[in-house]
């Protein structure tokens, strides 16, 4: 069966800008993960520190007061927690970044989403919405 996917290279090429500038912060050198899981690990000495979630939106960090995140990653998330840190990163349209350990996640469980597109199975699912207010500008 063959699934489309919604994920562009361009999509691929700003996650790895944000993780990029995320990882400066702590002078570390990143690893793309898996498909199926988060996307990238922070490394030190050749050692993982942390796994990094992205999530990049066209529009502003500061016009919603709360970020959705699929159900599906916040279990993720919660399941690389127990082996390393994890947080969760979102890029704006202005440049802006925030983050959130993945543990501190703390919001509200809706069914949420965007239009549906045709042959997608995920556009519409229960979410976690996030207080832009617990989370850090980088």
């Amino acid at each position: 069966m063959n699934v489309p996917r919604f994920e562009t290279q361009a999509d691929l090429k700003n996650e790895e800008m944000v993780v990029k500038r995320f990882a400066a912060k702590g002078n570390y050198q990143y690893k793309k993960l898996e498909r199926n899981g988060l996307d990238y690990a922070l490394v030190k000495n050749g050692k993982a520190v942390c796994f990094v979630e992205i999530k990049c939106f066209n529009v502003p960090h500061n016009k919603f007061s709360q970020i959705l995140n699929s159900l599906y990653k916040w279990e993720k998330m919660q399941e690389y927690e127990r082996l390393l840190p994890v947080f969760f990163v979102c890029h704006f349209s202005d440049g802006e970044i925030l983050y959130i350990r993945a543990k501190k996640i703390n919001g509200d469980i809706k069914w949420a989403g965007r239009k549906p597109r045709e042959g997608a199975k995920h556009d519409q699912e229960f979410c976690v919405f996030i207080p832009t207010k617990d989370m850090k500008l980088l």
